[in-house]
């Protein structure tokens, strides 16, 4: 019922129509996953937020806000994620192993992100009470969403 009352906002998708190729087909940072600097870090995720400045520009501008705000937590070694959105405390966390992506796939893990933290509170309502209910977590209430925007923005940015 939540849902039909408060609407969920899923921020538009532009198609990505840039002469620049090499953008999208830069090579992964392996140095960086290996010699982790968040500096160096912040620097290669701007290929990815130039295209989500096409693609989506609210995930660009959100992913930016959160470095301003110092919400970014660089994990410089590997817990099985590239990148995860806290909710608790509103940031984003990104593990060096986001930086072996290219950077088109750097740009749809930031929109997976994004869309996490757009998500409403039914979305957790409906996984508390799955947990309440069946006695355990149904991760895919939540993360069926944000894959579904991942792969619309995947899809923006091959020009489909």
């Amino acid at each position: 019922m939540y849902d039909i009352y408060v609407e969920d906002s899923v921020p538009e998708i532009s198609t990505f129509h840039e002469p620049n190729d090499n953008l999208l087909q830069d090579c992964p940072d392996l140095d960086l996953v290996e010699n982790f600097n968040e500096e160096r870090a912040w620097l290669s995720l701007k290929p990815a937020l130039k295209i989500l400045d096409v693609v989506c520009p609210q995930a660009s501008a959100w992913a930016r806000d959160q470095k301003e705000s110092n919400k970014i937590i660089w994990v410089s070694k590997s817990d099985g994620a590239y990148a995860r959105y806290d909710q608790v405390r509103m940031r984003l966390i990104i593990n060096a192993d986001m930086f072996a992506l290219i950077n088109s796939e750097r740009a749809c893990t930031i929109a997976h992100e994004f869309r996490h933290s757009r998500q409403n509170i039914s979305k957790s309502w409906k996984s508390a009470c799955y947990l309440l209910l069946r006695g355990k977590r149904n991760p895919d209430i939540i993360e069926d969403d944000a894959y579904f925007y991942e792969s619309k923005v995947r899809d923006a940015i091959n020009g489909r």
